[in-house]
């Protein structure tokens, strides 16, 4: 098993190196994403904001009626 410098957060020098995949996105309607963050949710607010930072950090893609950039922007 391969050390973790603490600092850091790299493996050190002595361990292997190797990088894991970029996962998937989910792809999701916004219905779908809304109500499986809802279960969780404590307010709309939280909501929001959790539906919010999975669509921007990418996540997430939605798919259906409700997608596309337009979604997030003012």
């Amino acid at each position: 098993m391969a050390r973790i410098d603490a600092e850091l957060g790299a493996p050190c020098a002595a361990g292997p190196s190797f990088q894991l995949p970029a996962p998937q996105p989910e792809s999701l309607t916004l219905l779908d994403l809304v109500a499986a963050v809802a279960e969780f949710a404590h307010s709309e607010a939280e909501v929001v904001s959790a539906v919010e930072h999975l669509l921007e950090s990418g996540q997430v893609v939605l798919v259906g009626q409700f997608c596309g950039p337009h979604l997030l922007t003012n």
